[in-house]
């Protein structure tokens, strides 16, 4: 063909060293890993100890950091806009792109409008979220007192990871269930086997030619065995399959019911003299375990409402699985109008879903605080809350920024401790060739940590804020359980308000009313 290749053995060897250089590379990545294994390990306490320092650094500062991140979104946005601006300006003094021009041009005003609209949004929210930052000064206190919160999500984790270890083998088993079905082979194909099959038992013969003819006691060879799924597990499957969405949704949603549980007792224990919770066996005092007490409580007298709940939200799961099950067994797979139909379907059980695990949550505290059944805790939680729609607006804008910005911390900060100590200290410093890959498993632990760590915070911070609107409506004219400053914010922002009414309720010209 006068082409010119490489001979056989160049590129063998070629192929040879490619991935004899992969597997070399993994294998060495893999050795740094096992070299410097405890270290990693003792990340993990590394990035618990963050989490709590965290927490305890938003004790002090949580104002401070929701401001300046507020401020720094604002900023940024601005600045986005600027340069899209300047492009803008820039493309259209040179003349070259004229749409590029236009689009940066009307994207950077939709840019402007949004920060605009979001600054507003900022001035009008103020005060509730000066209300929402205590709420999660007050979180954060909760936590540093019943540090069991934190640990006891670590137990349910273990025991949702046996159960899939546990379903998984029962979903093997499942599929290992098989029908045979028996089907007959030609004459001509069954003596070629029986040929085949004296040319590997006997040594007389050197080639299937050789065989003339076939002894009467060789296997006949004339049916062969085809095994196929029994379909008749599809629909056990499908309970099997819905027994694992259900528990793991109860899992999830009974160690959310301990924790709140254990919150609430904090929040509506008094305080002593010094403003600490009072501790105690005693009537009005927090006990000395009250992660354990509520988790005894809630198996004795609320385990149903988790179980219901979990079966709502379990049940939505599974129609969706279902609906993707459908979506992909169609025979239409490339009908646009179909997969349009299938995602609107998705998207709507998705929200419905959410909603539906928020109002649960919901229900799961008022119950924590009542002892209420689940539908009139979700509907008495629903109420309360839509009362005070902008407070909840401000604490999940606030709760989202300190999140989001503590999951980044604990990362980052554990994963830099680990990389600092591996590139300096001995005898990490001569064993592990690249500190990469370590760090990286680090980080990824780390971030597991912080989310569990932050998905906790979460809940007290729910938990607390809920507490604090049933605190307001039933104590406000008597002693609140609040803590001091959390009234004190509130006592402020109620004067003004008294303030304001009595501007409102004011004649023209100053004067002043007469009874």
């Amino acid at each position: 063909m006068k082409q010119c290749l490489p001979p056989v053995e160049v590129l063998t060897e070629a192929a040879g060293n490619g991935y004899g250089g992969q597997a070399e590379s993994m294998a060495n990545a893999m050795g740094d890993l096992m070299a410097c294994a405890g270290l990693v390990a003792g990340g993990a306490a590394i990035a618990i100890v963050i989490a709590f320092l965290y927490v305890w650094f938003l004790r002090g500062f949580a104002s401070c950091l929701v401001w300046t991140a507020i401020t720094l979104t604002i900023t940024g946005c601005a600045l986005i806009g600027w340069a899209l601006l300047q492009k803008a300006a820039e493309l259209e003094a040179t003349g070259a792109s004229p749409d590029q021009a236009k689009a940066a041009k009307y994207m950077s005003y939709a840019i402007f409008g949004l920060t605009a609209i979001f600054t507003l949004v900022i001035i009008f929210l103020r005060k509730r979220i000066q209300i929402a930052v205590e709420v999660v000064k007050e979180a954060a206190r909760a936590i540093s007192d019943v540090k069991g919160t934190v640990f006891f999500p670590l137990i349910t984790l273990s025991l949702g990871i046996l159960y899939f270890v546990f379903w998984i083998w029962g979903a093997a088993t499942i599929f290992s269930v098989e029908i045979p079905k028996t089907f007959p082979i030609s004459p001509a194909v069954s003596q070629d086997i029986q040929r085949i099959y004296l040319l590997q038992k006997s040594e007389n013969y050197q080639s299937v030619v050789d065989i003339i003819t076939i002894p009467a006691d060789t296997p006949p060879f004339d049916e062969y065995i085809e095994y196929s799924f029994d379909k008749s597990l599809q629909r056990p499957f499908a309970v099997f399959f819905f027994h694992l969405l259900w528990n793991i949704q109860f899992l999830i949603y009974f160690t959310f019911g301990v924790v709140s549980g254990a919150v609430a007792d904090w929040y509506f224990t008094g305080r002593d003299t010094n403003g600490n919770k009072l501790r105690g066996s005693g009537e009005g005092e927090l006990g000395r375990s009250p992660v354990l007490a509520s988790c005894i409580r809630l198996m004795r007298y609320h385990l149903g409402t988790i179980m219901f709940g979990s079966f709502i939200i379990a049940t939505i799961q599974f129609i969706r699985a279902c609906v993707k099950y459908i979506e992909k067994t169609s025979k239409m797979k490339n009908n646009r109008l179909q997969k349009a139909i299938f995602c609107a379907i998705q998207c709507c059980l998705k929200i419905l879903e959410c909603c539906l695990d928020k109002l649960s949550k919901n229900a799961f505290i008022w119950n924590a605080i009542y002892g209420d059944a689940f539908c009139h805790s979700a509907v008495s939680s629903f109420k309360l809350l839509w009362r005070n729609l902008a407070r909840v607006a401000a604490i999940n804008m606030v709760a989202g920024y300190l999140l989001m910005i503590g999951k980044v911390v604990v990362a980052v900060f554990t994963a830099g401790i680990i990389g600092m100590i591996l590139v300096t200290t001995e005898p990490y410093k001569t064993e592990v060739a690249s500190p990469v890959f370590p760090v990286l498993v680090t980080l990824l632990l780390a971030y597991m940590i912080g989310s569990i760590f932050m998905v906790v915070y979460d809940t007290t911070i729910d938990t607390i804020f809920l507490c604090f609107l049933v605190d307001e409506e039933n104590n406000k004219g008597g002693e609140m359980l609040a803590s001091k400053s959390l009234q004190k914010v509130i006592g402020k922002y109620a004067d003004a308000s008294a303030k304001e009414a009595e501007k409102q309720k004011a004649p023209p010209g100053g004067g002043t009313t007469k009874a």
